[in-house]
């Protein structure tokens, strides 16, 4: 199992033509793949990251690994030099070692209440003690 060069290629090809929009908008990596294989994955961001990417995103739900336990083991964390940031949706089945790993790394968590309640996902943790969180609306055909 592998990410198709392909792919890559286009995320690299956004990232280096960005910023759009007279600045106002910058290309991130949206990415669920935890289950590939560790090169894989590793591949994908430190091209990606390269490029020019300065903001990933995953989903973190109860499909496929713990996103913060991969991303751990795998050393993508950014480190307080790095100038690229990374976010984790949701998170309602998490553990108390995924919310240790994300107040070390200070990684946000985007949560959205009215989505997770909808899609019956799990208390949401907007405001679980020590995490940076932040609401967000998800999308319109969720919520309303």
């Amino acid at each position: 199992m592998s990410i198709s060069e392909p792919f890559i290629k286009h995320v690299e090809d956004l990232a280096q033509r960005g910023p759009f929009g007279n600045g106002c908008v910058n290309v991130g990596l949206s990415f669920d793949g935890y289950h590939m294989p560790h090169q894989e994955v590793e591949r994908l961001f430190r091209r990606a990251l390269k490029a020019g990417i300065k903001l990933i995103t995953s989903h973190s739900c109860n499909f496929g690994p713990s996103v913060p336990k991969a991303l751990e083991k795998y050393s993508l964390f950014p480190s307080p030099e790095d100038d690229y940031t990374i976010v984790i949706s949701h998170g309602n089945y998490m553990d108390d070692g995924d919310f240790s790993i994300l107040k070390e790394h200070r990684v946000p968590l985007a949560c959205t209440p009215a989505t997770e309640a909808q899609g019956s996902m799990g208390w949401h943790l907007l405001f679980e003690p020590g995490l940076i969180s932040a609401l967000g609306a998800d999308c319109h055909c969720l919520t309303s």
